[in-house]
C-alpha cells in the first residue's frame, strides 16, 4: 500500500530533471533520469542527447550503446510496485545454525571459541541458555580479573622457582 501512494506522489515531487539510482528485475543498479519534459513514457538517452531509434525498454539495446541511459517520465505511462521481504526469520536462523554446524564439523576445535554463537542461531528451545554457558569466559569482567591473577600467581611462581634453582647452584 505504502508503494502504490509513493508512485502517485512521484510525478508530483519529481517535477525537475534529476538523476537516479534503479533497480533491474535481476537486482542489479543502474542510473537512470527521471525527466518531466521528455514526451514519451521512457526513452534512451547519452550525454549528447536522445538516442535514435533505440528502443528504450530493450535492456540489451542500452547496454550496447555506450553511456547510455534510460529517461523516465512519472507522468506518463502505468508504474508498479513489487515487495520482496526475503526469506523469514526462522529460515535465515536455520541457514544460519546450518552454515555453523558444518564450520564446527570441519574444526571441531572451534567450538570452544564460537560454540555461544552456534547456540545462538539454533532453532530448539534452551539454546539460548546452552549459548550463555558457552559463552566465553573473557566477556565476564570477574573471569578476566582472576585469570589475570592466576597469570601473575603463576608468573611469581616461575621467578621463585628460577630464583630456588639459582640457589641451589650456588651451594653446589
Amino acid at each position: 500500500m505504502t508503494g502504490k501512494l509513493i508512485l502517485e506522489a512521484i510525478p508530483r515531487v519529481y517535477d525537475v530533471t534529476r538523476a537516479v539510482q534503479v533497480m533491474g528485475i535481476d537486482g542489479t543498479m543502474a542510473q537512470a533520469v527521471v525527466d518531466p519534459s521528455i514526451q514519451q513514457a521512457h526513452q534512451q538517452v547519452t550525454p549528447q542527447g536522445i538516442v535514435p531509434n533505440a528502443p528504450s525498454a530493450d535492456p540489451e539495446t542500452i547496454a550496447d550503446v555506450r553511456g547510455a541511459i534510460l529517461a523516465i517520465n512519472p507522468s506518463i505511462g502505468r508504474y508498479d510496485v513489487v515487495a520482496d521481504v526475503g526469506p523469514s526469520w526462522a529460515s535465515q536462523t536455520q541457514e544460519t545454525f546450518n552454515a555453523l554446524m558444518q564450520v564446527v564439523q570441519a574444526d571441531p576445535m572451534l567450538i570452544q571459541k564460537c560454540g555461544d554463537l552456534l547456540f545462538r542461531s539454533a532453532p530448539f528451545p534452551l539454546a539460548s541458555e546452552i549459548a550463555d554457558r558457552l559463552k566465553p569466559a573473557s566477556d565476564d569482567p570477574q573471569a578476566t580479573a582472576l585469570q589475570q591473577q592466576l597469570q601473575q600467581a603463576q608468573q611469581l611462581i616461575a621467578q621463585l622457582q628460577q630464583q630456588l634453582k639459582d640457589k641451589q647452584q650456588d651451594f653446589s
